[in-house]
């Protein structure tokens, strides 16, 4: 097996290092442009993962400044985190590196972050009848860290991975076109989700090229974009709805 070659911050290899420190004196070559695509892959992997460190924070920092989860679906983050572990779950069972979904991991934690505020500004709400979905979703994570899972069931999980995004979404969209307004959610958010796909789509598209992988990127994508369409298409009325609500509060 041949070695694999040193790279630099993670980002190119040493190798190509000193082709691209060359370029000017060598000039333009298919060396230098295989190094570069490589140094610009890696380096979109890097900033989709840093991006995925917080880039729900707005989301949720708005739901704290308002004291509520106002317009804002229960189900979406719930199935987000189904759906950011089937995926890592499949990269990882086809040997792709972590830098090819690392993303699922910060993804999760704030999504469950999200779904715990939702659950806790929501009046009514039974915290017992969810405890199911946590434990069915602990029992998924052990199946996957124990290498429980049968190969052949992975080409399903990553298939329903874009079912899943999309029925993650969709209860948001679907909420937001019936109550006219798109409540709490986070322009910044939704936009970095989007600007987070289409790199995801760019180093899955050139560096594993999976088809599978390809598809549930496509399907993720269009979702965020119909999100923040909704954003600004509802921007008078949301700001109008969450004025109101804040006078009912004071």
């Amino acid at each position: 097996m041949a070695e694999k070659p040193e790279m630099v911050l993670g980002l190119v290899s040493a190798q190509c290092v000193d082709v691209l420190l060359g370029v000017a004196s060598s000039g333009a070559s298919p060396e230098v442009l295989g190094c570069t695509k490589q140094l610009v892959l890696n380096g979109l992997n890097l900033a989709v993962i840093v991006g995925a460190i917080a880039v729900k924070v707005p989301q949720l920092l708005k739901i704290l400044a308002a004291g509520n989860a106002k317009g804002l679906s229960e189900l979406t983050p719930a199935i987000e985190i189904v759906g950011n572990s089937f995926n890592a779950a499949y990269f990882i069972h086809v040997g792709a590196p972590f830098k090819n979904w690392g993303e699922a991991v910060f993804l999760n934690l704030q999504c469950a972050v999200q779904l715990l505020l939702t659950w806790h500004y929501t009046s009514g709400l039974s915290l017992i009848t969810r405890v199911p979905f946590v434990c069915l979703y602990l029992a998924f994570l052990a199946a996957v860290y124990s290498d429980a899972i049968p190969a052949d069931v992975y080409p399903v999980i990553s298939l329903s991975v874009a079912v899943l995004f999309t029925a993650a979404r969709a209860p948001q969209i679907f909420l937001n076109f019936k109550q006219g307004h798109t409540g709490q959610l986070s322009l910044v958010t939704y936009t970095l989700n989007v600007l987070g796909n289409m790199a995801r789509f760019a180093t899955t598209f050139l560096q594993v090229g999976d088809p599978f992988l390809i598809g549930t990127v496509v399907a993720i994508m269009s979702t965020n974009v119909t999100l923040v369409l909704q954003i600004l298409y509802y921007w008078d009325a949301t700001n109008s709805i969450l004025a109101t609500e804040s006078k009912k509060t004071k």
